[in-house]
């Protein structure tokens, strides 16, 4: 029986451990203004990517200034804006300037708790904007700001040009409160059906940022680990939120799981699929288990969710039965064609194995949830498309 929360809080602590560790070695005083003992301070997404030195290298006085006491703050320290002119400030808030892609100086008084900005000398004028938190977790963020470090995992998407992913993060502009509801009304389905559920993505969820563009999937990125990036429309209800942040939370919670992902196979995680079937595969070895943890996690919850109200509206039920029908064709991903034992350490493969017994079943318990016609959907689910297929009345 694998036991997820466990595995979980031990992953979680060992990325603690990673980070504090990073930290203590830059400067062996900081534990006199940090708390030593409150992990939560050292789960903060963008410490993943400053401790691994993923370019640009934001000062450290810049990510941990909302984290440290008003007493304990720099008082002078570099910062770095966003293509937008942000400067972000994790547990403090955003300062809003007209210095695009830049490197400023941040000034700190902590008798008044002043901030002010310059550049070269001259003074930068800015305005201040708190953090905006989730009713349902109080503790995670929702922002349509793409801090620094976010902006580098938006390039080199598959077919999808720079200047799409310029555009997107020069131009664009989210109206959070505009999804907040829907974003809540999604995680109040999971804090009332699936409760422990709902505490694993608690445990490890930190961030959410909204962007929008079509050529762009929803993702989580073990660097940022604690953000997801839903990619939102005017077509953004409850459903796809429900659908979402089950993905890619389950994407945070399995990173956190799998703190260790190298001892869970006996080659390189690395690998592709492709290398070992001689096909054309790109995913990873690592990659693929992740897609049987996260397709399974849907596939399961959404049958249990449908299952525990029979009195859905209509329209909302045959919509959360076609995001449940277009993973009838990710069920058979690659890796059971391999040679298991050869790939998976004894840890590893039981992983594997619960997982994908657990989809399995599934889909041989419940296949009137998998034969609606989905021969010619998007891989992206469109409702649009799964209704013209599969018109509601007939349903």
């Amino acid at each position: 029986m694998i036991n997820a929360k466990q595995r979980l809080l031990e992953g979680q602590g060992t990325f603690c451990d990673i980070i504090k560790m990073a930290l203590y070695q830059e400067d062996d005083t900081i534990f006199e203004r940090l708390d030593f003992e409150d992990d939560r301070l050292y789960l903060e997404p963008i410490l993943f990517s400053y401790c691994s030195k993923k370019a640009p290298h934001l000062s450290r006085a810049q990510i941990l200034f909302g984290t440290f006491a008003p007493e304990h703050r720099p008082d002078t320290f570099s910062v770095h804006t966003n293509k937008q002119g942000w400067v972000y400030l994790p547990a403090y808030g955003y300062l809003k300037t007209d210095q695009l892609s830049e490197q400023l100086t941040l000034s700190y008084e902590a008798a008044t708790q002043q901030i002010t900005l310059s550049k070269d000398g001259i003074p930068i004028a800015h305005q201040y904007q708190p953090l905006q938190h989730l009713e349902h977790l109080p503790d995670v963020e929702l922002t349509g700001i793409v801090d620094v470090y976010s902006e580098q995992l938006f390039y080199g998407w598959t077919n999808v040009k720079d200047e799409v992913v310029e555009a997107l993060l020069t131009e664009q502009q989210i109206a959070v409160e505009d999804f907040q509801p829907a974003i809540e009304q999604a995680f109040d389905w999971l804090q009332t059906y699936f409760p422990e559920e709902f505490d694993l993505y608690g445990l490890t969820t930190r961030k959410i940022v909204l962007f929008s563009e079509p050529q762009l999937r929803n993702f989580a990125s073990r660097e940022m680990h604690g953000t997801i990036y839903l990619n939102v429309s005017e077509h953004s209800n409850a459903t796809f939120f429900f659908e979402e942040l089950i993905h890619q939370c389950s994407h945070t919670v399995f990173n956190a799981m799998t703190s260790d992902a190298k001892s869970l196979f006996q080659i390189d995680q690395n690998t592709t699929i492709g290398t070992l079937l001689h096909n054309s595969d790109y995913r990873t070895l690592y990659g693929a288990l992740h897609g049987i943890y996260t397709t399974g996690k849907i596939v399961d919850l959404f049958i249990k969710l449908l299952q525990a109200n029979p009195d859905v509206p209509p329209r909302i039920r045959h919509e959360l039965q076609g995001r449940v029908a277009i993973n009838k064709n990710r069920h058979n991903i690659g890796l059971e064609q391999v040679d298991l034992e050869a790939v998976f350490t004894p840890e590893g493969l039981a992983l594997f194995q619960h997982y994908y017994q657990q989809l399995d079943e599934n889909m041989k318990q419940h296949t009137a949830f998998f034969e609606y016609d989905m021969a010619e959907h998007p891989v992206v689910f469109s409702y649009e498309k799964f209704q013209l297929d599969n018109p509601l009345e007939a349903s």
